[in-house]
């Protein structure tokens, strides 16, 4: 079975927790990082060692933002019934068919007195508030652990923006009249330290920041999108677009002189003609790049051998 990464993008899950009430990994994102563990069995003596020293450390995860979750194969019923014995704190969920466990890897196979079963391998991730892996124990021992993991955490927060690591940002983009032109819904990030993922300008300005700095970058069209071309505004036949045809479209299309490909847009319509623009819809202007760090990690070895982030949320400006 395929083990999780740092890096990689957490599995979502939709489970119901001892109260029966359905919890998933989405009502977290943005606002906590996540623990989530992996234990075998309700009321086992190891389980319930993990589950005391998690929930004995529950308002220091707090403190760091993060929520700590608990999953294992047992019912609802099984979980109201630990919960209630021992008086646990942290949230336990049922994933009673092991779909969420089969997607974080953490199913194994073991053989006892000649049969062949399948168990729960004691496992945690701790997920950013993106939404990314950043750290995957396989195998882990419950003496301590939960301390292990909030040393994690805290260096998660404390790691800065530097060469080769993969940084989690909202930006805002302005132009000189303080209009917004730009805003991200999502985090987005970025590999720091030279491959094009972001201006080079913003880049600089981010060294050293942490989770939850802000830098402002007033960038000059240089710096942004470039200067605005003249030679890039074509006026083509209408007849080499498709009826339907519409201002604002965009199409590539290669540069009369260099051969380039670039994305033109439909700026105008005339009767048989049509004007197309190859320059970037922020070229020629002056910006402001106002941003705040989400977060910052350790690029993986297969991230740098690529040059770019892996993920859903990898962002270029070019």
């Amino acid at each position: 079975m395929l083990k999780l990464q740092g890096g990689q993008a957490a599995p979502g899950f939709d489970l119901p927790d001892a109260d029966m009430e359905a919890v998933s990994l989405g009502g977290f994102l943005k606002r906590n990082v996540v623990v989530l563990y992996f234990y075998l069995r309700d009321d086992t003596p190891g389980c319930t060692q993990e589950a005391i020293e998690f929930s004995d450390m529950q308002d220091e995860f707090a403190r760091l933002g993060a929520v700590v979750i608990g999953i294992s194969t047992d019912d609802c019923l099984s979980h109201s019934e630990f919960l209630d014995k021992h008086g646990f704190g942290v949230q336990l969920l049922s994933d009673v068919d092991g779909e969420v466990c089969s997607s974080y890897g953490v199913l194994q196979e073991k053989e006892h007195e000649g049969r062949k079963k399948i168990c729960v391998l004691r496992s945690t991730f701790v997920i950013g508030k993106d939404g990314v892996v950043r750290h995957a124990m396989y195998g882990v021992s419950p003496r301590g652990h939960a301390a292990q993991v909030l040393e994690l955490i805290k260096g998660m927060q404390k790691m800065q923006v530097a060469q080769d690591t993969v940084v989690s940002l909202n930006y805002e983009l302005q132009n000189s009249e303080g209009e917004l032109v730009e805003k991200t819904e999502e985090p987005v990030e970025y590999l720091h330290g030279g491959y094009d993922g972001i201006f080079s300008r913003v880049e600089e300005a981010l060294n050293g920041k942490a989770a939850g700095e802000t830098c402002d970058v007033y960038l000059q069209p240089t710096d942004a999108f470039g200067d605005y071309d003249e030679k890039l505004v074509q006026i083509e036949p209408r007849a080499k677009f498709p009826p339907t045809i519409e201002v604002g479209m965009r199409f590539e299309g290669q540069a009369g002189d260099s051969g380039e490909t670039l994305v033109y847009t439909v700026t105008d319509i005339a009767e048989d003609k049509v004007v197309v623009d190859g320059n970037h819809p922020l070229a020629g202007m002056s910006l402001r790049f106002h941003c705040t760090v989400n977060a910052v990690r350790k690029a993986t070895a297969e991230e740098l051998q690529h040059g770019h982030v892996h993920g859903a949320h990898g962002h270029h400006h070019h």
